[in-house]
């Protein structure tokens, strides 16, 4: 059976799933006054208990096969580096964002006016204003900013596509034995 990457992630999930699921399964098995066959009956919740945790062992097989077939194409076909430029330009996108939300600094004239006022205002006034805040960032930066927060949206939407592309282009073979399994377990059909 060939399968994509993008297929294999989400057999890796379902069998997960599946196996949280098999697991929760106890190993008790409850009589009553009115069983009569209790050996027969041990016997067969026996048998379904050890053939649902040999189901358990070999769907964790399968899901470490799928894996380290996957993490080996990642690798080889570039998604690796491409999952690490999407990170990288989402960092950068939010460094820019930041920049962009900010408000400009005043201008150095209207600056030292305040501290001029600042100067002369009477000491005894015990509110009076002591110091002038201003961001240091220019109108240009800001609008430096927001051309590359377009710039970056943009590179983040085409290696979005670049690893759509190969996560589904890319394709394994998986062997029937592990197909089975998956079969076996209602995963795949």
């Amino acid at each position: 059976m060939n399968i994509n990457l993008r297929k294999s992630a989400a057999i890796q999930q379902e069998i997960l799933r599946t196996i949280k699921s098999l697991a929760e399964r106890k190993a008790e098995v409850a009589y009553n006054e009115f069983d009569q066959n209790i050996g027969e009956s041990f016997a067969n919740r026996r048998n379904e208990f050890l053939a649902n945790q040999k189901l358990i062992a070999d769907l964790y097989r399968v899901y470490y096969t799928l894996r380290d077939n996957t993490a080996q194409l990642n690798q080889d076909v570039g998604i690796n580096k491409l999952l690490n430029e999407i990170e990288l330009s989402k960092k950068l996108l939010d460094l820019e964002l930041r920049l962009k939300s900010l408000s400009p600094a005043m201008e150095l004239e209207e600056i030292n006016q305040r501290l001029d006022k600042i100067r002369n205002a009477e000491k005894k006034d015990f509110y009076y204003e002591k110091t002038v805040d201003s961001n240091c960032v220019t109108v240009a930066d800001i609008n430096s900013a927001e051309q590359q927060v377009t710039i970056l949206k943009q590179r983040i939407r085409d290696l979005s596509d670049l690893l759509l592309e190969r996560n589904i282009q890319t394709k394994f073979t998986l062997d029937l034995a592990q197909y089975q399994i998956l079969v076996q377990a209602g995963i795949c059909n």
